[in-house]
């Protein structure tokens, strides 16, 4: 199966991850978002069993470039009609990991003896009204399909996001893709929005874009901690903040929203 879904606040301390109080504050906060969205916490990286096969689920970083560029050369051509970028040119792939590098963009990859087995991509947005929307996109690769893998990929995705201050994940895909749809809503998205011949595929026919919504965080939840001060980690030097919005950025090391993790308070 493919699914095509193609401000600096005050510091409150400097602590690496090894910090015994930080570790336990954001134990508890992943309690806490584990029971608005409905998943655990992740760990990664971390084995699975798909199907009988042994896997290992983890974060993609920049040294994966080439492997994903294979893997991404061994789909059918029909796979990518839809990706936001030509994943068949290597110069994307590196832009890609570009994103990655500066905290805009996620993926997670499940491999096996060094070879990506399918991957999940979690694009986060920089524009202040939409910071807590993020948009997903998962491929497996051709064998692995009807395994239950991107089923898996997905649901990490959904288990990673709240702690990067997601509230709502948006799938994107056209109205032939019933077999992602009917995925989407077995994990809780609803359709939101049917755009008649809305996008294009690269052979320039004309398809309609069907959009799919989950919120993580209930719209009441959301609405009574919308102003309310958070506590935000940076994953790459240990730094702690205190601020009312998502910062774009770590305000010691610089690191990009994508290693941002929130630790909220009791």
């Amino acid at each position: 199966m493919v699914l095509a879904l193609d401000s600096p606040g005050q510091r409150v301390q400097n602590c690496g991850t090894r910090s015994g109080g930080t570790a336990m504050a954001a134990q508890q906060a992943s309690q806490d978002r584990d029971e608005v969205s409905g998943f655990g916490a992740p760990t990664l990286p971390r084995e699975i069993d798909v199907g009988g096969e042994p896997m290992v689920l983890r974060r993609v970083t920049p040294a994966d470039a080439d492997r994903l560029h294979r893997f991404f050369l061994s789909l059918p051509a029909a796979d990518l009609l839809f990706l936001r970028r030509d994943v068949t040119d290597g110069r994307q792939i590196n832009a890609w990991m570009a994103e990655i590098e500066r905290g805009e963009t996620v993926t997670i990859i499940a491999e096996t003896e060094g070879t990506v087995m399918g991957e999940a991509t979690l694009h986060l947005r920089d524009v202040p009204w939409t910071r807590h929307v993020g948009v997903v996109r998962v491929f497996t690769a051709y064998e692995q399909r009807g395994r239950g893998l991107g089923r898996l990929l997905l649901e990490e995705i959904c288990r990673l996001a709240p702690n990067l201050g997601v509230e709502k994940l948006v799938a994107e895909m056209t109205i032939e893709q019933t077999a992602a749809q009917h995925l989407m809503r077995d994990l809780g998205f609803v359709e939101q929005a049917r755009l008649p011949l809305f996008v294009k595929d690269r052979h320039g026919q004309r398809h309609d874009l069907i959009m799919m919504v989950k919120d993580l965080v209930p719209p009441d939840v959301a609405a009574k901690t919308a102003r309310q001060p958070a506590v935000w980690r940076c994953t790459a030097c240990g730094v702690v903040v205190r601020t009312v919005d998502a910062p774009n950025a770590c305000i010691d090391c610089g690191a990009g929203a994508g290693f941002l993790v929130r630790v909220d308070e009791e």
